[in-house]
Formats: structure tokens, C-alpha cells, sequence
């Protein structure tokens, strides 16, 4: 059994209450859940958002195994990534996976054409609400031990 949570675009108190319900505990991960992981960059760093504000946290790859550094695991608009450092994130400040269950993730704003991110993660957010060519997408599970390109649907 999967449990699948849907958009809940400002309701984090409903889902705390949604999430006991559901039996899980609920705890300050909940920021994790609601936005993705993000990492504060090394001090003097930053980078601008979408709306060209200014941001010291980085919204972070945590599904990456095999770097650790800053520029690597950052989700930043294409044009910033020059500003983020090669310094190295401390690997205990990554939540880990073990890939034995699918995680589909959203809130990342990607672009392109949707495809699994790994073999066990895949993210439904190809940026609709920004226009400019962004999807729709979800994808059809039915089970097995990886997701597939050819499952989204957009």
C-alpha cells in the first residue's frame, strides 16, 4: 500500500491533521514535505529567485548519491548557477533514501519533458502554473521496481 497525499497549497495545518490521522508522526519535517529539502548556502552566498529576490537557502537534490557539493544538489534557475559554491554539504545534512519504495515529489518547478528523476523518484511538477510551455503531468503507476518515462502522462 502507497499513501498518496495530493496538492495542498496553503493548507499545512489540514495536513498536519490529515497526516495524524494517517498515523504519521508529525514533526518539523513537515517543511521538508511541504517545500523539499533546502540547505542555507555558506555564508556571503546567494542566489536570485524567479522574481529576482534574493535567497541564501537553496532548494536541494536530496535524491543525488554521488556528489555533495553546494552547485551539484542545487535547484536554482539556470542563470544563477554560477553563484552557488563547489563547496561540500555535510552528507549528514541529506536525508538519505534507500530506494526500495517510489517517492513521487512536487514543489520543484521543473521544466522539459517529465521523465523519473532516478529509478525510484519522480517529480509531477513541470511548472503549469508558470506558463511558458510548463505540464500538467501524473503518472500511472502500476507497480514494479522502476518508475518509467513512458508512464507520465502530460
Amino acid at each position: 500500500m502507497y499513501d498518496l497525499i495530493g496538492d495542498i497549497h496553503g493548507y499545512a495545518s489540514e495536513l498536519k491533521a490529515l497526516l495524524a490521522k494517517m498515523d504519521y508522526q508529525v514533526t518539523d519535517g513537515i517543511e521538508h514535505l511541504l517545500k523539499g529539502l533546502e540547505f542555507a548556502l555558506p555564508e556571503g552566498s546567494y542566489f536570485l529567485d524567479k522574481n529576482k529576490d534574493k535567497r541564501t537557502d537553496v532548494r536541494a537534490k536530496w535524491w543525488e548519491t554521488d556528489s555533495f557539493a553546494y552547485r551539484e544538489l542545487a535547484i536554482v534557475p539556470g542563470s544563477e548557477i554560477e553563484r552557488i559554491p563547489h563547496d561540500l554539504v555535510d552528507a549528514k545534512r541529506l536525508p538519505g533514501y534507500d530506494g526500495v519504495k517510489p517517492v513521487f515529489l512536487g514543489h520543484y518547478w521543473l521544466k522539459g519533458e517529465p521523465a523519473p528523476l532516478t529509478d525510484h523518484i519522480a517529480c509531477l511538477d513541470y511548472s503549469v502554473a508558470g506558463g511558458e510551455g510548463g505540464k500538467l503531468c501524473g503518472y500511472r503507476f502500476w507497480g514494479g521496481a522502476r518508475l518509467k518515462k513512458e508512464n507520465f502522462v502530460f
